[in-house]
């Protein structure tokens, strides 16, 4: 991983371990895992895969093959859809209308865009 790939409040893991980014430097990344566990090396440091129960733990709900939340504005919702090799494909729906925003693999991709898209941090219980 790259350092401008993440930003403060991303979920990333080392090993079995999740940890939450607490500071972001080219140079190091200050992560913390269940209390004072600090690390400061970004080779050992990995994304977490997106999977549908990361995204049940982030609240999102299921309806048919795919994962929506709906921010603010009642017409319009968000859809994660599963594809082969761990990608998700968001798109986003009007009533009648949808178009696809990006494809994604990692939870601090979608925390990234969830932010940009809503202006709220995503809440996820790991």
């Amino acid at each position: 991983m790259n350092y401008n790939e993440v930003r403060f409040g991303n979920w990333v893991k080392s090993g079995d371990h999740f940890f939450k980014i607490k500071g972001v430097n080219p140079d190091w990344a200050i992560f913390l895992h269940r209390g004072d566990d600090w690390c400061t090396d970004w080779m050992l440091i990995d994304p977490i895969p997106l999977t549908p129960e990361i995204l049940e733990k982030a609240g999102f709900e299921k309806d048919g093959d795919y994962f929506f939340f709906q921010p603010m504005l009642e017409n319009i919702h968000y859809r994660l859809i599963e594809f082969p090799e761990g990608n998700w494909i968001v798109s986003k729906g009007f009533i009648n209308y949808n178009h696809e925003l990006r494809v994604i693999k990692y939870l601090h991709q979608l925390q990234n865009l969830y932010f940009a898209l809503t202006g709220e941090e995503l809440e996820i219980n790991l």
